[in-house]
């Protein structure tokens, strides 16, 4: 028997591991194996570590036994779903399934048995069951795993192959309470599953059914009043009660962001029409699907006579400017052009111009919205005009809403403007414009 095994056994005699626990947590945090799980999944849920599987670890480590499993009921069978043994042989495995009706499992969750026995093979209810023999059972624990609206999923369970005769009802105690929080783990992984299961299929059922309406915004030259461009916005169905970034994020959370983004792209290019060969379209993409290069080849596979204006919010984050950078010099050989979105509305996007050099900067709406009678965002603006003409880059500001802040981006020298005092967005831009200065 292992050294880990007397340091279990010892631990119960001294007060069924209070004590030694107690003074784990005053000492190194590294050496305790609670402490241990509660810094990993207490207050960081980003670690990559199965939950279940410590779980499992830490109590066939603190009861010093060889085996601990969670094994699902199954119709007539037990199926053993997650595993940790320190026997070099082991015959479970995750996957292994016996018939349920001669299991200690089956008994302890119908009360033949009692959950604590310390010596299996002569305890009366359990000495001729062929599983004491066979899997070679000295000592075992094992509690229910319940869902928690009471839905039994199966046992939680640890055995030794020596007697142990420390064990009593605060183990029991100690097991139900990792009984339950297992059933709240595996109902999360349910629910996850189901509700993944539920978005992947809304998804592709958008897009088998070509549900997603493409509205196009006019991007106006502010002393002409011409349209000098269009920026495509992806609508799908309930919008606008299930936003557009509701979507994506959800896209993005069932591993189909990529998928999603260049369905809309395609989209937006195959239903862009003008009567203006010379009008931009300005198409929303990440830059992850800039640099992984599938939105080069989508562009390549698509026919778009227009000039084509590709835009990155301020608010994503690039890693890799490099090899953003080398990605950028292919599309620019294409006559793609680059616009940095959502300028003023942060920090990153100075650096994202910084870096790269774009085009066109658009200037939030918040930093447009009431700018004729704010000295903060009129300066601020001005600022970035004059920045904007020195490094030979045009301005767009976005989220005009008003004729008064029309007439002040215009003595700011912004020469281009969007918003719902130019033209709403909508199928047929032109078709469909309101605007008249």
């Amino acid at each position: 028997m292992s050294n880990r095994r007397t340091q279990g056994s010892t631990r119960k005699k001294e007060g069924k591991g209070s004590h030694q626990v107690s003074a784990s947590l005053s000492g190194d945090p590294g050496d305790d194996l609670f402490t241990g799980f509660l810094l990993r999944h207490g207050t960081d849920t980003s670690q990559n570590v199965d939950e279940l599987t410590e779980i499992l670890h830490l109590i066939r480590e603190y009861f010093g036994m060889e085996v601990a499993f969670i094994a699902e009921f199954v119709g007539d069978r037990h199926v053993f779903r997650f595993i940790d043994s320190s026997r070099p042989d082991e015959i479970f495995h995750p996957g292994f399934t016996s018939p349920l009706g001669q299991s200690y499992c089956h008994r302890i969750v119908n009360g033949v048995i009692k959950p604590v026995i310390c010596d299996a093979r002569e305890d009366p209810e359990t000495a001729a069951l062929p599983a004491t023999a066979d899997v070679n059972i000295g000592s075992y624990m094992g509690v229910p795993v319940r869902y928690p609206d009471g839905a039994l999923y199966g046992t939680l369970c640890c055995f030794g192959e020596k007697p142990d005769f420390t064990l009593g009802e605060r183990d029991h105690r100690f097991l139900m309470s990792f009984g339950e929080m297992a059933g709240r783990l595996l109902k999360s992984r349910l629910l996850s599953r189901s509700e993944n299961r539920e978005i992947r299929g809304r998804i592709v059922d958008v897009m088998n059914r070509d549900q997603l309406v493409v509205n196009y915004q006019p991007v106006v030259d502010i002393d002409s009043g011409r349209i000098v461009g269009l920026e495509a916005l992806s609508r799908f169905p309930d919008y606008p009660n299930r936003g557009t970034s509701v979507w994506f994020n959800e896209a993005t959370q069932v591993d189909m962001g990529p998928e999603m983004e260049l369905f809309a792209i395609r989209q937006a290019i195959r239903k862009f029409s003008t009567p203006d060969s010379s009008t931009y379209l300005a198409l929303n993409a990440s830059p992850d699907l800039i640099l992984n290069g599938m939105l080069e080849q989508t562009l390549r596979e698509e026919s778009l006579s227009h000039p084509l204006v590709i835009e990155i919010t301020e608010h994503t984050p690039i890693c890799d400017y490099s090899g953003f950078r080398t990605a950028l010099d292919s599309l620019r050989q294409m006559n793609v052009k680059l616009a940095i979105d959502d300028v003023g509305a942060g920090f990153s996007s100075l650096q994202h111009i910084l870096e790269l050099g774009p085009d066109i900067i658009k200037l939030d709406i918040s930093l447009v919205r009431n700018i004729h009678k704010d000295r903060i965002r009129h300066a601020l603006a001005r600022s970035l005009s004059v920045f904007a003409s020195e490094i030979g880059c045009s301005i767009v500001a976005e989220g005009v809403e008003r004729r008064e802040e029309l007439k002040c981006l215009r003595a700011l020298g912004v020469t281009r403007a969007q918003g719902f005092y130019l033209g709403r967005p909508s199928e047929d831009a032109y078709k469909d414009r309101q605007f008249v200065e």
